[in-house]
């Protein structure tokens, strides 16, 4: 699986999801430049040293970065709340909005951290 799946997933959205998407997209992967991008659970996964790290999906109505514990994505929730809702232990934006490179770094950051711990 590669990037011409994932831009068709991509494709499949209005123009703010698209952006949304692909910016957010070439933000991980630059914060995560070892990684590899994949369609898994029917969405976009960005895999490091073989686990999934992170995922964002687009829906008709928000955006989403999955994979995150509950308490992390709590604590993300908290630290940018003009940015990002919680739902359960998923981050939704909305699409017009693209989030912050402060927060990308930081849910970046300490996921890896946390992979790291095991």
């Amino acid at each position: 699986m590669g990037s011409a799946e994932i831009d068709a997933y991509i494709a499949n959205f209005d123009l703010p999801t698209r952006v949304w998407l692909q910016t957010v997209r070439e933000s991980l992967l630059s914060l995560l430049p070892k990684s590899e991008e994949a369609i898994s659970y029917q969405i976009i996964g960005f895999k490091s040293e073989g686990k999934f790290l992170l995922y964002i999906s687009g829906w008709k109505k928000h955006c989403s970065i999955h994979g995150t514990s509950k308490l992390l994505a709590a604590e993300i929730a908290e630290q940018y709340p003009s940015e990002t809702k919680l739902v359960g232990t998923t981050l939704h934006f909305k699409p017009e909005t693209l989030p912050s490179d402060a927060l990308l770094n930081d849910i970046v950051r300490r996921r890896i951290e946390i992979a790291r711990r095991g």
